[in-house]
Order: C-alpha cells, then sequence, then structure tokens
C-alpha cells in the first residue's frame, strides 16, 4: 500500500495595503513594493499499514523566492537576490478503534535570505500530536492537539548592531475543541485555543 507523489507549483504574492501604504504612526508604507514569486517542488511517499487503518508518510521540499517581501525596519521592502525553503516534513496517522484516532506530524525546515541569514517566523523545527474520539454515536467528538515549536526567530529592528534578528524561547501550546450534533441541521462546537495560556508571541 505505497503511494509516491510529486508536484511542481509557482505562485505570486503581491503586497498587503499595510505593506504598501503603511498606517498612521511610525510605520510608512512602500508603495515601489514588487510581488515575490516563487518556484516550489516537492517529492514524498505514504505507505499505509494495519489494513488500512494507519498510514505514515514523507515529503521532501524545496523553494525558492525572488523578491520576498519583508519588513525592514519602520518599512517594508523586497529582498535582494533568492531566498529559499527546503526541508522535510513527516505525518503519521492511526486509527486505534471505531472512534480514536492519533496523528502526529514533524516539519524541518531551512529558510534563509540570499546572504545566508535566516528568515524570521519561519520555524526550524514545528511538531504536532494530536487525537480525537468519537462519542454518542458519532453524533459528536473531541479533539487535543499538542504543538511544540523551536528553532524560531525574529527581527528587532531598533537594534543598531548585528545580528538584528533574534532567537526566540521555544514554545510548547495545547489546543482543545468539540462539537456534538444537536439535529441533523444544528451542530453545536467550541475551541480552547493556547489552554493553558502560554505566552509565546
Amino acid at each position: 500500500d505505497l503511494r509516491l507523489r510529486s508536484a511542481v507549483g509557482r505562485a505570486t504574492v503581491n503586497p498587503d495595503m499595510f505593506q504598501q501604504f503603511g498606517r498612521a504612526g511610525d510605520y510608512q508604507g512602500n508603495p515601489d513594493l514588487t510581488p515575490e514569486s516563487s518556484l516550489g517542488y516537492e517529492i514524498g511517499a505514504d505507505l499505509g499499514f494495519a489494513t488500512g487503518r494507519g498510514s505514515i508518510g514523507a515529503t521532501l521540499f524545496h523553494s525558492k523566492i525572488e523578491d520576498m517581501i519583508a519588513g525592514e525596519g519602520n518599512t517594508s521592502n523586497n529582498l535582494p537576490g533568492t531566498s529559499t525553503r527546503k526541508g522535510f516534513e513527516l505525518t503519521a496517522d492511526i486509527q486505534l478503534n471505531d472512534t480514536v484516532r492519533l496523528g502526529a506530524d514533524y516539519t524541518y525546515l531551512d529558510a534563509k535570505r540570499e546572504d545566508g541569514t535566516v528568515i524570521s517566523r519561519a520555524p526550524r523545527h514545528e511538531f504536532h500530536l494530536r487525537a480525537e474520539a468519537d462519542f454518542a454515536q458519532d453524533r459528536g467528538a473531541v479533539s487535543a492537539e499538542l504543538r511544540r515549536v523551536a528553532g524560531n526567530y525574529d527581527a528587532e529592528w531598533f537594534r543598531s548592531y548585528e545580528p538584528d534578528t533574534t532567537e526566540l524561547p521555544d514554545f510548547t501550546t495545547v489546543n482543545l475543541a468539540a462539537h456534538y450534533d444537536l439535529t441533523d441541521q444544528l451542530r453545536l462546537s467550541g475551541r480552547v485555543v493556547n489552554l493553558f495560556d502560554k505566552d509565546y508571541s
């Protein structure tokens, strides 16, 4: 039960209103921004096991971004040269029984500018662990997700010395969600994001 896959894609991202025209205060827009363009490709494989109840997958990816838009100081600019994002992703899912399903994902990302400096807010490591359980004869479900992020950087534009980026603290958050079908047409749902109120932003 092995499936191979590949993909190639080209994309364009236009600057938004904030980046082009700024806001009241100290942030100055840049109306001369050009759209950023990217070429990305990936190759991967998925393998089923346990008579279809489980699957594991792996994906290698690489993308090149021209004219990447990034905040710099109190404005935004197109970065010179070619920025790259490359890495791999691992996934796993299994249906333990008729009501409970478990899953996990891990992504490794190496995101850099042309000059080799890291790209802000593109974490090197990101891990997700999730569980979902049905109840009331599949009329309801509850789910939980644990997210772990490490190797994340952000810009400190007010610095007058190098480097202008700082590695942020690693963090772990937990999310909960649930829904219940009151009738065939009406569903009641709820969600708690960042259950333990972790400071990470």
